[in-house]
């Protein structure tokens, strides 16, 4: 093992990720090594347990091992991430492999009940915790900083508008609930993708999915400044929600599962508005855990809460 080389990969902001290369035969030559962050705001045994349960159904790439605070993965040979900007010109494939695991992947670990609103009234009660007691890395200013969008934003009360606003008939499944470009790996030869990194999969809203690939679009996770000028027109909503339907049925046409397109539409645009939040809770809790010397977690929180306000102004009027 004297000849392994180590190199590190970009675009992880959870994770620090490493490719090893020059493992001898019959190991493979090269995997990838995911060094956990995010402490104590993911699951890493559910996480894992679910990741195996991908990989015995081939949806995920291959899970070769846990440590203490990381785990080894297959290396995706001939596959690369997408950019955001390629997002639109591969929504029929995307939309089919996230219909595939919606329709498909039943989990045993799971709950049968969508987790969403748990899961983002429990950042928000961290986020005003860590506010509260100044239980930030950088304590000074970062902490008078989220504690200002907190109030600008009056997060707390919106959410509970948003969730009375979901239709008690809404689909939930398992989601990937993390769909931006980098975790899409594309390989040119097949024209064929591969979803990666399900650590925030779970029980949720199906809409939810779709309206958060539809935020990520506009990117973000590299200088955290997402350009909405590149979230996708009306038009380009409706094809890759159509194109999601009618692969879903398709995969669903043992059981005979039809869905209304305008239906859809709507509950999609009112997740768009809750994945603001989401995101921006998420992102307060990382700068209170791990600060923003190496990404500015409070800017990027800032820009989806002013993002969430314009969105929400644009359907009142």
């Amino acid at each position: 093992m004297k000849n392994l080389s180590l190199s590190k990969v970009v675009g992880g902001i959870t994770n620090s990720l490493f490719r090893v290369d020059g493992f001898p035969s019959p190991y493979p030559n090269s995997v990838l090594v995911r060094i956990f962050g995010a402490e104590g705001m993911i699951d890493r045994d559910r996480e894992c347990s679910i990741l195996a349960s991908l990989c015995d159904d081939k949806i995920a790439s291959g899970f070769l091992g846990r440590f203490g605070n990381g785990r080894v993965e297959e290396w995706l040979y001939g596959y690369r991430p997408l950019k955001n900007t390629e997002l639109g010109t591969k929504a029929n494939v995307i939309a089919s492999q996230l219909s595939m695991l919606h329709v498909n992947f039943k989990p045993n670990v799971c709950c049968k009940e969508a987790t969403l609103w748990n899961q983002i009234f429990s950042w928000y009660d961290e986020a005003l915790n860590k506010i509260s007691q100044n239980k930030f890395l950088n304590v000074e200013a970062d902490c008078l900083k989220a504690e200002e969008l907190f109030e600008e934003f009056n997060v707390k009360e919106q959410l509970h508008l948003l969730k009375e606003s979901i239709p008690k008939s809404a689909k939930t499944c398992f989601c990937h609930n993390d769909l931006l470009a980098a975790n899409i790996m594309f390989n040119e030869k097949t024209n064929s993708i591969q979803l990666i990194d399900f650590e925030y999969g779970g029980m949720n809203y199906l809409s939810f999915d779709i309206a958060n690939h539809f935020n990520e679009y506009a990117g973000g996770t590299d200088d955290a400044k997402p350009d909405y000028k590149l979230f996708p027109t009306k038009n380009e909503k409706e094809f890759f929600i159509k194109s999601y339907i009618s692969h879903y049925e398709t995969f669903s046409s043992n059981v005979g599962v039809k869905m209304n397109l305008q239906d859809l539409i709507n509950e999609v645009d009112t997740f768009i508005s809750v994945n603001h939040l989401y995101w921006s809770l998420w992102a307060i809790n990382q700068a209170a855990d791990e600060g923003c010397d190496e990404f500015n977690y409070l800017l990027y929180a800032e820009n989806r809460f002013k993002r969430y306000k314009e969105t929400m102004l644009e359907e009142r009027s």
